[in-house]
């Protein structure tokens, strides 16, 4: 049991090892707290990065975004759409960014590491 418990941190620990991954957590979790809305457009986050925004939109398509959802921290309205099921989340875009599972685990860990 112990070891699932490790196995389960050590991964949350990954995910958040990239700064743009934490960004882009923060920026989610700023949505909800200041505005109440539960997703971020991927736009919003792209900008935020610093790169060229091409740069950044391969990033977070190919790097990013797929090391948050396996951990299930966001999830994302594209892939919930895939095999002809529909998005459960009302409005959802496929530009939307949504908190995952475990989001609040995820953004307890950043309020850690800042403190």
């Amino acid at each position: 049991m112990r070891r699932d418990t490790d196995r389960t941190v050590d991964e949350l620990l990954r995910a958040l090892a990239h700064p743009h991954r934490r960004r882009l957590l923060r920026r989610l979790h700023e949505q909800q707290t200041t505005d109440g809305r539960d997703t971020v457009s991927l736009t919003t986050v792209e900008t935020a990065l610093d790169a060229t925004r091409e740069r950044a939109q391969v990033a977070l398509h190919h790097r990013h975004l797929p090391a948050l959802q396996a951990v299930g921290l966001v999830e994302h309205a594209s892939d919930e759409q895939t095999d002809g099921g529909t998005d459960s989340r009302q409005d959802a875009n496929d530009d939307d960014v949504a908190p995952g599972p475990r989001f609040e685990r995820g953004i307890t860990v950043l309020e850690a590491l800042d403190e």
